[in-house]
């Protein structure tokens, strides 16, 4: 602290005036007399202070003066290097094998893709060809029952041309009359006698199997039912019976009713003959309807009561 105030106390050092090799020896010689005139007391150095400012101004010159360094050879790797610099190799490597990976996983999903596109058009295709295959077997099989339902036909018109056709008849048994009214107790019975025709119209023999019939009275015409209830008329004739082709069978039989009868009440008889073809032992049977009028004649039901005469 005493130097720093003692440094601050010394008066300043003038400054040289810097020689200019340009001018002549005759300035040099002006200066010198001038300084020779006037003398000048010499200032009081600090001894410390100099020798620090010449070391200064000697670093400072070191420090300017440019260095130059000569390399004969690189250092040397340690073994933390070489593991790194292997390291990234490895990194490199295993990248390049992930790539190649998805690329190849890339080929294969494509070519996957690729066949199903392909296996999805084949199954279009099949499914296209079996269509087809299923229409024209459709239309085969259409066909063909066309072809098996006219082979029916045929064979059922063959059949029908020379099969047996059994027309049946109905007549009184006697000219005296066809009903008979009785009494039993408090039961009143009507009863019909009556002669069952059968003719032959086909070509070949039949056997009649049964006769069934029924008797009912109404109080009009018009309360009949359209078509015959065969299932409530009993059996009156049983015992088989041949006719032959253009033949006639007959047969007698009686049914009765048991309802007392007047002048207001309408009576209707009716039944089937069932009988067996030759051909093909199939039963088939012929109906009959008639009302008995007020003069006991037997008169056959009109057409709109058809179902009581046909045949099967």
């Amino acid at each position: 602290m005493l130097l720093a105030f003692f440094l601050q106390t010394l008066p300043p050092v003038p400054r040289q005036t810097v020689k200019n090799p340009a001018r002549g020896t005759s300035d040099s010689t002006d200066e010198r007399n001038a300084n020779k005139s006037v003398p000048v007391p010499a200032p009081v150095q600090n001894t410390e202070h100099s020798i620090s400012a010449e070391g200064n101004n000697s670093n400072v010159a070191a420090e300017d003066k440019q260095g130059h360094v000569i390399v004969d050879r690189l250092p040397g790797k340690d073994w933390w290097d070489k593991f790194y610099i292997g390291l990234t190799f490895a990194l490199v490597i295993i990248g390049t094998l992930t790539l190649g990976a998805i690329w190849f996983q890339a080929k294969k999903t494509a070519e996957a893709a690729k066949a199903a596109a392909d296996s999805v058009a084949a199954i279009n295709s099949q499914s296209g060809i079996m269509q087809q295959q299923a229409l024209a077997s459709a239309i085969a099989a259409s066909a063909a029952q066309r072809s098996a339902d006219a082979a029916k036909i045929s064979a059922d018109a063959l059949i029908a041309s020379e099969r047996a056709w059994l027309m049946v008849e109905i007549e009184p048994q006697s000219a005296a009359g066809v009903i008979t009214d009785g009494v039993t107790g408090d039961v009143y019975r009507t009863t019909a006698f009556v002669t069952c025709i059968s003719t032959n119209q086909g070509k070949t023999p039949a056997w009649i199997m049964e006769v069934k019939a029924g008797l009912i009275m109404l109080g009009s015409i018009a309360f009949l039912p359209k078509d015959p209830d065969l299932s409530t008329i009993k059996t009156v004739v049983s015992i088989p019976k041949p006719v032959q082709a253009s033949g006639i069978a007959t047969c007698n039989f009686d049914v009765t009713c048991q309802v007392r009868r007047n002048q207001e009440t309408v009576m209707v008889i009716y039944g089937l003959v069932k009988y067996r073809l030759n051909l093909s032992d199939k039963e088939v049977d012929t109906t009959f309807g008639y009302v008995i009028n007020r003069s006991e004649k037997l008169v056959r039901l009109p057409t709109e009561y058809a179902a009581y005469n046909k045949n099967t």
